[in-house]
Protein backbone atom coordinates (compact mmCIF):
# COMPACT_ATOMS: atom_id res chain seq x y z
CA UNK A 1 0.00 0.00 0.00
CA UNK A 2 1.33 3.44 -1.12
CA UNK A 3 0.44 6.50 1.76
CA UNK A 4 0.19 9.61 0.01
CA UNK A 5 0.71 12.64 2.22
CA UNK A 6 -0.53 17.00 1.49
CA UNK A 7 0.09 19.59 2.86
CA UNK A 8 -3.52 20.73 2.37
CA UNK A 9 -6.47 18.46 1.23
CA UNK A 10 -6.13 18.46 -3.16
CA UNK A 11 -8.10 16.56 -5.27
CA UNK A 12 -5.76 17.34 -7.71
CA UNK A 13 -2.74 16.26 -6.44
CA UNK A 14 -4.49 13.32 -4.85
CA UNK A 15 -5.73 12.51 -8.54
CA UNK A 16 -2.37 12.64 -10.15
CA UNK A 17 -0.84 10.79 -7.76
CA UNK A 18 -3.06 7.65 -8.15
CA UNK A 19 -3.56 8.02 -11.82
CA UNK A 20 0.57 8.03 -12.20
CA UNK A 21 0.51 5.45 -9.78
CA UNK A 22 -2.13 3.09 -11.64
CA UNK A 23 -0.48 3.55 -14.91
CA UNK A 24 2.49 1.82 -13.96
CA UNK A 25 0.72 -0.55 -11.18
CA UNK A 26 -3.36 -0.62 -11.81
CA UNK A 27 -3.63 -2.93 -8.80
CA UNK A 28 -1.98 -0.68 -6.02
CA UNK A 29 -3.72 0.00 -2.96
CA UNK A 30 -3.61 3.33 -2.00
CA UNK A 31 -3.86 5.70 1.71
CA UNK A 32 -4.39 8.96 2.30
CA UNK A 33 -3.65 11.16 5.64
CA UNK A 34 -6.68 13.08 6.00
CA UNK A 35 -4.45 14.73 8.03
CA UNK A 36 -5.53 16.98 11.50
CA UNK A 37 -2.65 19.55 10.01
CA UNK A 38 -5.47 20.25 7.47
CA UNK A 39 -7.91 23.83 8.01
CA UNK A 40 -10.29 22.42 5.84
CA UNK A 41 -12.54 25.38 6.47
CA UNK A 42 -9.25 27.43 4.66
CA UNK A 43 -8.49 24.98 2.33
CA UNK A 44 -10.53 26.59 -0.68
CA UNK A 45 -12.81 23.34 -0.61
CA UNK A 46 -16.80 24.50 -0.48
CA UNK A 47 -18.61 22.80 2.09
CA UNK A 48 -20.38 19.76 -0.68
CA UNK A 49 -16.49 19.08 -1.86
CA UNK A 50 -15.66 18.87 1.60
CA UNK A 51 -18.67 16.42 2.07
CA UNK A 52 -17.32 14.39 -0.87
CA UNK A 53 -13.70 14.17 -0.02
CA UNK A 54 -13.75 10.68 1.48
CA UNK A 55 -15.77 8.74 -1.62
CA UNK A 56 -13.85 11.02 -4.01
CA UNK A 57 -10.76 9.36 -3.10
CA UNK A 58 -12.33 5.92 -2.72
CA UNK A 59 -13.44 6.29 -6.16
CA UNK A 60 -9.74 7.30 -7.29
CA UNK A 61 -8.40 3.98 -5.38
CA UNK A 62 -7.56 5.46 -1.67
CA UNK A 63 -8.84 2.18 -0.22
CA UNK A 64 -7.42 3.16 3.35
CA UNK A 65 -8.21 6.96 4.28
CA UNK A 66 -7.15 7.47 7.96
CA UNK A 67 -6.73 10.94 10.21
CA UNK A 68 -3.71 10.60 12.13
CA UNK A 69 -4.41 11.63 15.84
CA UNK A 70 -7.85 12.08 15.14
CA UNK A 71 -8.87 10.35 18.59
CA UNK A 72 -5.99 13.06 20.15
CA UNK A 73 -7.56 15.52 19.42
CA UNK A 74 -10.83 14.51 20.02
CA UNK A 75 -10.32 13.46 23.32
CA UNK A 76 -8.27 17.02 23.95
CA UNK A 77 -11.49 18.86 22.65
CA UNK A 78 -13.91 16.59 24.57
CA UNK A 79 -11.44 16.96 27.90
CA UNK A 80 -11.57 20.91 27.69
CA UNK A 81 -14.97 20.96 27.54
CA UNK A 82 -15.89 18.37 30.46
CA UNK A 83 -13.25 20.20 32.83
CA UNK A 84 -14.94 23.24 32.19
CA UNK A 85 -18.63 22.28 31.87
CA UNK A 86 -17.99 20.58 35.72
CA UNK A 87 -16.12 23.03 36.88
CA UNK A 88 -19.16 25.40 36.50
CA UNK A 89 -21.98 23.00 36.53
CA UNK A 90 -20.46 20.34 38.60
CA UNK A 91 -21.05 16.58 38.74
CA UNK A 92 -24.56 16.63 36.38
CA UNK A 93 -22.85 18.06 33.51
CA UNK A 94 -21.06 14.58 33.57
CA UNK A 95 -24.10 12.75 33.78
CA UNK A 96 -25.79 14.62 31.31
CA UNK A 97 -22.90 15.32 28.41
CA UNK A 98 -20.80 11.89 28.77
CA UNK A 99 -22.88 8.85 30.64
CA UNK A 100 -26.68 9.77 29.15
CA UNK A 101 -24.91 10.55 25.35
CA UNK A 102 -23.12 7.29 25.64
CA UNK A 103 -26.23 5.50 27.03
CA UNK A 104 -28.00 7.51 24.17
CA UNK A 105 -25.33 6.04 21.29
CA UNK A 106 -25.27 2.12 22.67
CA UNK A 107 -21.29 3.50 23.59
CA UNK A 108 -19.82 0.05 24.72
CA UNK A 109 -17.24 1.52 27.22
CA UNK A 110 -20.21 2.41 29.03
CA UNK A 111 -19.86 -0.68 31.02
CA UNK A 112 -16.28 -0.04 31.05
CA UNK A 113 -15.15 -2.77 33.18
CA UNK A 114 -15.76 -5.26 30.42
CA UNK A 115 -13.09 -3.08 28.82
CA UNK A 116 -10.54 -3.11 31.87
CA UNK A 117 -11.04 -7.10 31.76
CA UNK A 118 -13.00 -7.57 34.70
CA UNK A 119 -15.33 -10.45 32.96
CA UNK A 120 -12.08 -12.14 32.08
CA UNK A 121 -10.57 -12.23 35.95
CA UNK A 122 -13.96 -13.53 36.82
CA UNK A 123 -13.63 -16.32 33.87
CA UNK A 124 -10.30 -17.05 35.46
CA UNK A 125 -11.40 -17.22 39.45
CA UNK A 126 -14.39 -18.96 38.34
CA UNK A 127 -11.88 -21.90 36.79
CA UNK A 128 -9.29 -21.39 39.14
CA UNK A 129 -11.44 -22.08 42.40
CA UNK A 130 -13.65 -24.59 43.65
CA UNK A 131 -15.93 -21.94 45.26
CA UNK A 132 -18.53 -19.74 43.82
CA UNK A 133 -16.64 -16.17 44.03
CA UNK A 134 -17.05 -13.30 41.43
CA UNK A 135 -15.75 -9.30 41.64
CA UNK A 136 -18.83 -8.78 38.84
CA UNK A 137 -19.28 -5.54 39.00
CA UNK A 138 -22.98 -4.27 38.41
CA UNK A 139 -22.49 -0.93 35.87
CA UNK A 140 -26.15 -1.42 34.16
CA UNK A 141 -25.51 3.01 32.89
Amino acid sequence: MLWMETPKPDFDVARGFAEGIHAVKPNQMLAYNLSPSFNWDASGLTEQQITEFIPTLAKMGYCWQFITLGGFHLTSLMCEILSREIASQNMMRYVELVQRQEKKENVDQLKHQHWSGVDLRDKEVELASPFSISTKANSEG
